[in-house]
């Protein structure tokens, strides 16, 4: 394929083998960009998947560390394989989706597993329901490093805008929605480097209902280099999934929102929030014992968001932390704390 979604100078398309003998349904996207040691398994749960009229688009997006290749030794004639130079997760996500040709588009996250009837019973559900626009369903989170393992069970419900505006109860990876619905919401933005998709659910919740299969489809790899293990893409998906929230909120009669008014600078008009600082402050918390550093950049970013009671304590709870002597103790509080408190929510 080739057009505005395909490759950019220096890159190359490779269609692994022929012609799909019919226009396919479903479209599963998926970018990788150096993910080697996951990238074997994972498009391989793509080709198994027992549902047969699919098209699947891997994009290996300026890898360095032979994901590539990986991932041109497994794809077989139900795939189709491009490599470009790196261009950024959601431009290139946002071109692989407007090139796709299914009736139905699936995100796979990189590195990340796909159960063989994944793409069987949301398709199932999105043929059934014809007034629901995206279909989710329950997933395992896994962390690879820790070994520790969640089981999500999202589940839709009341009006899916208000939800949303709490908090993001999917994985990115989990979902399928209708290709007419993205296209009426106006797809991925490029300036979400982070929280694309809680931007992209919030404009098409105000088109369509959202709907889950009660089934583990979908299983998350938390890796190194991932958004979750790094504070600092931690806090910028924190701003990202506000600015989501806020173009959602303050949306003006004409149907404008904060990008639409202010483009690639919407971030830098983004107003602080209680409940980004609130976030941030218990992220910052969160990491106290394994990542100090980081843990003292989420809660001073807190703190500048907006001083509650929740960001005061925490900073001086960290900032006690720093002295050697009282340690031991403020490991004690935050293990307490730990014990007692639910999974954390997603933004």
């Amino acid at each position: 394929m080739t057009g505005d979604s395909g490759p950019i100078a220096g890159g190359g398309e490779h269609s692994i083998a022929g012609q799909f003998a019919r226009w396919p349904l479903v479209s599963v996207v998926s970018v990788f960009h150096n993910r080697a040691p996951y990238a074997r398994d994972s498009v391989e749960s793509l080709v198994s998947q027992t549902y047969p009229n699919l098209e699947i688009i891997v994009v290996d997006d300026g890898s360095t560390d032979g994901t590539y290749e990986i991932l041109e030794s497994v794809l077989t004639s139900r795939a189709i394989l491009r490599r470009q130079e790196n261009r950024g997760f959601t431009s290139t996500l946002k071109h692989a989706v407007e090139s796709s040709r299914g009736e139905f588009v699936a995100i796979h996250g990189a590195g990340d597993l796909s159960y063989p009837r994944r793409i069987e019973q949301l398709a199932t559900r999105l043929i059934g329901y014809p007034d629901i626009g995206l279909v989710n369903s329950w997933w395992e989170l896994e962390n690879l490093a820790s070994g520790e393992r969640e089981i999500g069970r999202p589940e839709p419900r009341g009006q899916m805008t208000e939800q949303l505006l709490a908090s993001n109860p999917f994985l990115h990876g989990e979902v399928m929605f209708r290709r007419e619905m993205y296209d009426r919401a106006g797809g991925y933005r490029e300036i979400f480097t982070y929280a694309q998709d809680r931007d992209l659910w919030l404009r098409m919740s105000r088109w369509t209902e959202f709907k889950t299969v009660p089934e583990v489809l979908y299983r998350r790899r938390i890796v190194p280099g991932s958004v979750s293990t790094d504070a600092s893409k931690i806090l910028m998906q924190c701003y990202f999934s506000a600015l989501a929230v806020e173009c959602a909120t303050s949306r003006t009669p004409d149907g404008l929102d904060v990008v639409d008014r202010h483009g690639a600078d919407a971030i830098h008009h983004r107003a602080p929030s209680r409940e980004t600082a609130r976030r941030l402050a218990r992220k910052g918390i969160a990491r106290l014992l394994h990542d100090p550093d980081g843990a003292w950049l989420l809660v001073r970013a807190g703190l500048k968001e907006r001083r509650t009671l929740r960001t005061r304590l925490s900073y001086t709870l960290i900032a006690l932390h720093r002295r050697a002597y009282l340690r031991p103790i403020v490991a004690g509080l935050v293990r307490l704390k730990r014990s007692l408190s639910t999974p954390d929510a997603r933004v």
